[in-house]
Formats: structure tokens, C-alpha cells, sequence
């Protein structure tokens, strides 16, 4: 009872902390049965794992648990035990030692569920290994031995081991523990020790059962709950939101194989949508350029009219004579007119509107501007030109901002 102590005051600081971060409600009461086998065989090839007897027991030796435990903690639970247990000799080995050993125990033990203080539990939820360690009493006779004697002993016990529960439903659990039972005293067998024989009785308690939870069906039971801090739980939820995104990744992938395989054709729609849809940039832009190449024709006819407005010298406008011209001055051919004025530098103004308009607004360059003065007034034409056709676009053109231009022709004498 000495040792036990300590190492539950340890577990204990060692739990504490960890249900002081969870405040979750639980369900703490289970009861179990279990059945079993006990025996003490010294093995030469199990060593002590299989028991210790001054005479070995039979291979087989039914067993009868009963235990009721409390959780302090999803790590940390309390169990009291009441078991049954008949312990045979086995007369292969002794046959002038038989003995039957039945045993009612009873007993104390705190069990500690290790992984859940690790990050590792989340991968097996099914599953919660434990160990162990306890005390007990045995108390009962021995009977079957020589000259009909029955001895009644009642016998203290150390015990420890590793179990396993396996979660089933909300309801129950399957159990199976492995129990290693240390008795101070030798002759649980009914016989004085041998010479020299001080180690005691071990037994070996294999069982199997089930464990009954009790408690409000809405809340999970400490020994499966996850009592970590809210930080691990952080990770977790990260964790299974990284999880998710990957399975969308791997989904997105086969949607695009699919597309690729079963639609190839989807590819090419794709890319007429995108040419369609660079053709709308463009036109786009274009109405853009136009719009500005509108703005700046709108303000040279503003300048025009400004001009007009300053020429007050002049008849009209523009000078209009559609009628061929024989004038020895100015090389022969088909001439677009656009002004005409009395005052030079009234022509220089037009001249200077008619370049922009064709330079910066059209972007046509290299044309032949003349200003001359064929009769009384100075005039601004754009040539010359061998055929009158070849006039038609410059005329358009020119219109745009000079509205009465037209075209004359300059033949020699």
C-alpha cells in the first residue's frame, strides 16, 4: 500500500491540469463483467508473464469479475473490483501436490488512459489502452489436499497491468486486461514453501467482457472524451479543414480529367469564348480611339469656325469654283480645295487644321499641302492627284472639318 500511494498522488498532478482545461459535462459511472482465466505456470520461455507458483497450476482456471469505476478525468479513472477465481494443481506436473484454491477477491485500482495526454489519440478513437495498478484481498480455502484437509486463508495482493477498451456504441464497451497478481505470501496453493522458495505467489489474470456507461445519453462519457486544451482543439479543426480542402483539390482534379476526356470539345469553346472575348477588348478600344478622335475633330471645327468668324475680308466661308482652272503656276492634276481666304494667314491657320486632322486625328502622313493664290484670294488645297478617284478618301476626309471642300482640276495651257 506504500508504493500505491505515491503513484496515485503523481497521477493525479500529472490529470488535474488536463480535465481543468475542459469544461464539457460528462458521464463518469461504468460497470463491468468480465471473464477470465487465471494461472501460474512458470514458463520457461514466458518468464514471469504467465505466473509463479511453488506448484503450477492446470493451463485453464475459470475466473468471475465484477467492477464498478468513477472517471476523475479522461485520463484518470477509479475501480473497485469483487471476483471469483478457482485455481487447480496441475497433477501432470505434481501429482503428489493436487489442490483446488477458490477465491473470492476484492479490491482497489486506478487506471490511467496514457493517450489521451497525446495528440496521437485522435487516430484511434475506437480504441483506449490503459494501465494499471491496484490492491487487493483474496480470501477463501483450499481444499483437495492430502488426508482431506481444507485450509482457509485470506491472503493480501499487489496487482497491475495493461488494458484496452473498444468503443461499441454509446451504450457499451468490450474490455480486455491483462492482470499481473502479486501475492507476499506462499502457500495459496495450500502447501509450506519450499527451501529457500521467499518470492511469493504471482498469478496471471486473463479477461474478457463488457463495460455498461451510465449517464445522460446526450453527454459522451470521460473515457472517451478528448480533454485537451483549446489550442490542440484549434489544430484539429485546422487540421480537418486542410483535410477538406484537399479532398475539394482531388475533386476539382477528376472534374478536370473528365472534362478533358469526355469533352474534348470543351477546350475549344473555351478558347472561341476567350478570342470573342479579346475581340470585345478591342472593339472596346477602338470605341475608345474613336471617341477621342471625335473630340479632336470637334475641336478643329471649333477652330475653324473660330477662324471663319475672324475673316471678316473674306465673302463666304470658303471660295467655291467647281469649274476647271488653267493656271501656269501650280503642276496639273486633281486638287482638293478646303479653304480659301482673303488674308494669308488666315490660309497658314487652315493649313495647320487640315494637318492635324489628317496626321494626329487619321494618322495619314506624307500628303501635299499648297497654299497659293490663283485669283484674289489665298487657298489651301491637298494635291495633286492623277485621277479623280484617287481624291475620294481625301475629300471624306477632309469634310470631317471643312464641310464645304471640294475638288479642282489644274490643267496647262
Amino acid at each position: 500500500m506504500k508504493h500505491i500511494l505515491p503513484v496515485l498522488i503523481i497521477l493525479l498532478l500529472f490529470t488535474l491540469p488536463v480535465e481543468a482545461q475542459d469544461n464539457t459535462p460528462l458521464n463518469r459511472f461504468s460497470a463491468e463483467v468480465q471473464f477470465g482465466n487465471v494461472m501460474g505456470r512458470q514458463s520457461d520461455y514466458m518468464g514471469p508473464f504467465v505466473g509463479s507458483l511453488g506448484r503450477e497450476s492446470q493451463l485453464l482456471n475459470p475466473s468471475l469479475n465484477f467492477s464498478g469505476r468513477y472517471s476523475l478525468s479522461p485520463m484518470l479513472g477509479i475501480q473497485g473490483n469483487i471476483g471469483f477465481f478457482q485455481l487447480r494443481g496441475a497433477t501432470s506436473r505434481n501429482p503428489n501436490h493436487p489442490y483446488t484454491s477458490t477465491f473470492t477477491t476484492a479490491g482497489l485500482q486506478t487506471n490511467l488512459y496514457f493517450l489521451r495526454a497525446f495528440e496521437t489519440y485522435r487516430t484511434l478513437e475506437r480504441i483506449n489502452p490503459y494501465v494499471f495498478a491496484g490492491v487487493g484481498g483474496a480470501f477463501g480455502n483450499v481444499s483437495n489436499l492430502p488426508n482431506d484437509r481444507v485450509l482457509n486463508l485470506r491472503r493480501g495482493y499487489l496487482h497491475g497491468g495493461v488494458g484496452a477498451k473498444f468503443y461499441f456504441n454509446e451504450l457499451i464497451d468490450f474490455v480486455a486486461q491483462y492482470n499481473y497478481m502479486s501475492f507476499r505470501a506462499n502457500d495459496i496453493d495450500g502447501y509450506p514453501r519450499f527451501s529457500g522458495w521467499e518470492r511469493g505467489s504471482r498469478l496471471v489474470h486473463f479477461t474478457f467482457g463488457v463495460s455498461v456507461k451510465f449517464g445522460n445519453k446526450e453527454r459522451r462519457h470521460a473515457d472517451w472524451h478528448i480533454a485537451h486544451s483549446r489550442v490542440d482543439e484549434a489544430l484539429r479543426v485546422a487540421r480537418e479543414v486542410e483535410a477538406r480542402q484537399n479532398q475539394l483539390e482531388r475533386r476539382v482534379e477528376i472534374v478536370e480529367d473528365v472534362q478533358a476526356s469526355v469533352h474534348p470539345e470543351f477546350r475549344s469553346r473555351l478558347e472561341a469564348l476567350e478570342a470573342q472575348r479579346d475581340q470585345m477588348y478591342d472593339l472596346s478600344a477602338l470605341e475608345a480611339a474613336q471617341y477621342e478622335n471625335n473630340l479632336k475633330i470637334q475641336m478643329l471645327i471649333d477652330r475653324v469656325n473660330a477662324l471663319e468668324s475672324r475673316g471678316t475680308d473674306s465673302p463666304g466661308t470658303i471660295y467655291v469654283d467647281r469649274s476647271d482652272v488653267v493656271f501656269a503656276n501650280v503642276e496639273p492634276g486633281f486638287y482638293v480645295q478646303v479653304y480659301a481666304g482673303a488674308r494669308r494667314h488666315h490660309s497658314e491657320n487652315a493649313l495647320a487644321i487640315i494637318r492635324e486632322l489628317f496626321e494626329d486625328v487619321h494618322g495619314i502622313h506624307g500628303l501635299n499641302y499648297i497654299i497659293h493664290k490663283p485669283h484674289r484670294y489665298y487657298v489651301v488645297q491637298i494635291g495633286p492627284y492623277d485621277q479623280m478617284s484617287d481624291t475620294n478618301d481625301i475629300l471624306r476626309r477632309a469634310k470631317e472639318v471643312f464641310s464645304d471642300s471640294f475638288v479642282r482640276q489644274y490643267r496647262r495651257r
